[in-house]
C-alpha cells in the first residue's frame, strides 16, 4: 500500500464507518503496521477491527476479514 492510497482509504473509512466492521490493511511497510496498531483502540470504539497483513499473509487477511 502507497502512502496516497492509505490516505485516500483513511479519508474514506472515517466518512463511510458504517459499512464496515473490519478493516485489514496488507503492505510490507511497518509504518503501516504501527499505525494499524495506533488506529486500533479507535476503530474498535467505532466498532471497526483493523488488523494489518505482510503481503505474504493475503489469505489470512481475508480469512480475518471473512470470520
Amino acid at each position: 500500500m502507497s502512502t496516497r492510497a492509505g490516505y485516500e482509504n483513511l479519508k474514506w473509512t472515517f466518512k463511510s464507518p458504517i459499512h464496515m466492521n473490519k478493516f485489514a490493511i496488507v503492505s510490507e511497510s511497518s509504518v503501516w503496521g504501527c499505525l494499524a496498531a495506533v488506529d486500533s483502540p479507535f476503530g474498535k470504539l467505532a466498532g471497526i477491527g483493523e488488523k494489518h497483513f505482510q503481503t505474504s499473509g493475503l489469505q489470512y487477511a481475508w480469512n480475518w476479514i471473512n470470520e
